[in-house]
């Protein structure tokens, strides 16, 4: 009978023992089916679409966890079909809940099994939009965590807990810039998060259009600071006159804080300075201010001792008048200045210039273009210009066997010896009659250097 009873205590024991290792069972249940019998917020559906249903049900959503409040996960990799709820049940600290749910369990229990008490811990720097979720038993105050990083939309309370966000020290002046600078405070005894702060200006009680500024942030409670630039502002505010500014904030719930305004304040609008700026194109493609590679500004390929014309836009889109001043050339012997630009360009307006190449040599040709002027950081306007010469007066002096090359067809025609003769653009040479002449009229064959070969051109 002893050894009956000791083993009856000693199963007694080891159930306790089982049940205080493991977190509560009771029967099974969905997800959603327990969510809403814990938190009694009457959402039906798959838990992915409690999200949406709360906010079209004006059911109170927020990232800032309460409890008995339901955290929401979307539809994800690992619960692509259903998603998942859970009731909050208590805050441990700023990122860490204990939660009790049902049909998923992080200790790896059967589907359909309800367990409460388990961690969850925010990933997203008090955001509440990524969690993890406890898995396995809390062992010497350590909690161990699953690897996976959830998506969550974050939690939906019955009500609205004391309702709408309140505006602050409010406050508005005009900078030197001509800028409106606004500050406020949003406070919310809830905790809630800033989703929306509207901010324009008004003269007497008339919100002044163009000027309104929305920010959307979802940022912390505490000091704002809304800046509405000098541009928004420009031809609707006038320089010593008085105005206030209107402010409303708007929490995650969307509750609004209702329109609060400033101070009256007069603006101080900046003093208009002008200013030139100049640009260089040519047909139309612009010439970047201190560039080495402009094909667009360069000379097409030509021949020794001709001539080529470019013509350069001088474009003022500055506020200001641009005077031009010198124009200078670092190569004076391949380029030289065709036609000057005007001094002076109003803006909006634009003149020109044209650049010779005439190369005195074969090769390719470099010019560094140098045009000052009175714009702020393009002083001097520099850029380089290149062309390049074929053929010219290469002087060819060879008494050795030379192959006649016909122009009009590809066949050889034999072979002859003699001197060259050389004018200022090509190098000839006459032949007539076995003997190579200089410049001859009639029926002798004239032949011209180009590129480093002869060709002939027939008779001359």
């Amino acid at each position: 009978m002893k050894t009956k009873t000791n083993n009856t205590v000693k199963i007694l024991l080891f159930t306790i023992a089982a049940m205080m290792l493991a977190p509560l069972q009771v029967q099974a249940k969905q997800c959603v089916e327990y969510a809403r019998e814990r938190s009694g917020i009457p959402i039906y559906g798959d838990a992915w679409t409690w999200w949406d249903s709360a906010i079209r049900g004006n059911y109170h959503v927020s990232n800032t966890p309460r409890v008995g409040s339901v955290l929401v996960w979307p539809r994800q990799t690992g619960m692509a079909t259903y998603g998942h709820v859970a009731y909050v049940s208590q805050i441990v600290s700023s990122d860490v809940i204990k939660i009790d749910h049902a049909n998923w369990s992080p200790l790896g229990a059967v589907d359909g099994k309800v367990y409460t008490g388990i961690y969850v811990k925010d990933l997203s720097g008090g955001n509440w939009t990524s969690v993890k979720v406890q898995y396995g038993n809390v062992v010497n105050g350590t909690i161990k965590y699953g690897s996976t990083s959830w998506r969550v939309n974050g939690f939906i309370s019955r009500t609205p807990p004391n309702t709408a966000p309140v505006i602050a020290n409010l406050s508005a002046s005009s900078d030197y810039l001509g800028n409106v600078i606004v500050s406020f405070n949003v406070n919310d005894t809830t905790g809630d998060r800033v989703a929306q702060t509207d901010v324009w200006v008004r003269l007497g009680t008339t919100a002044i259009t163009g000027t309104y500024v929305a920010t959307t942030n979802n940022s912390n409670l505490g000091a704002h600071r809304v800046v509405i630039p000098a541009a928004n502002l420009r031809g609707r505010l006038f320089n010593g006159s008085y105005y206030t500014a209107g402010v409303r904030a708007f929490d995650s719930a969307w509750l609004s804080s209702g329109d609060r305004f400033s101070n009256s304040f007069p603006y101080n609008q900046p003093a208009v300075t002008s200013a030139p700026e100049i640009g260089i194109s040519i047909s139309g493609t612009q010439i970047a201010c201190n560039s080495s590679q402009n094909s667009a500004a360069n000379f097409t390929s030509t021949t020794v001792g001709s001539e080529q014309y470019n013509r350069y836009t001088i474009a003022n889109t500055g506020t200001g008048t641009l005077t031009v001043g010198a124009l200078n050339l670092s190569n004076t012997t391949d380029f030289s200045i065709y036609a000057y630009p005007a001094s002076s360009v109003a803006p909006g307006q634009t003149t020109s210039f044209s650049i010779k190449f005439r190369p005195t040599s074969a090769g390719t040709k470099n010019c560094t273009l140098n045009l000052t002027n009175n714009d702020s950081n393009e002083n001097p306007y520099s850029f380089t210009i290149s062309g390049t010469a074929q053929g010219g007066s290469t002087t060819i002096t060879t008494t050795s066997a030379m192959e006649r090359y016909a122009a009009k067809n590809t066949s050889w025609l034999g072979t002859f010896t003699g001197t060259t003769h050389q004018d200022s653009t090509f190098s000839y040479r006459y032949y007539s009659s076995g003997v190579w002449l200089a410049n001859q009229t009639g029926t002798n064959n004239v032949w011209y250097l180009w590129s480093g070969t002869w060709y002939s051109v027939g008779s001359q």
